[in-house]
């Protein structure tokens, strides 16, 4: 009786992964791309916010002060 019941359960799992993987495969799809908005387009939006833009690793930064981070008084000289 147990190595029946055994048998069962894995014919229970075997099932449900393949189940799973026909799901994953074949329904669940590939994802949808999104328009990505151009460089010129990034650019001019990061501008506008007062940021700094990076046109070699096209990145926005945020211009920090470097007393900000170490928490020094600036020095005016």
């Amino acid at each position: 009786m147990r190595r029946s019941l055994t048998l069962w359960v894995q014919l229970a799992f075997v099932a449900f992964f393949l189940v799973l993987v026909t799901w994953v495969a074949f329904l669940h799809g590939p994802p949808q791309a999104q328009p990505q908005p151009s460089a010129a387009t990034a650019k001019s939006r990061c501008e506008a916010q007062g940021n700094w833009w990076d046109d070699v690793d096209k990145v926005c930064a945020v211009p920090m002060a470097i007393s900000s981070i170490t928490h020094r008084p600036s020095q005016q000289r």
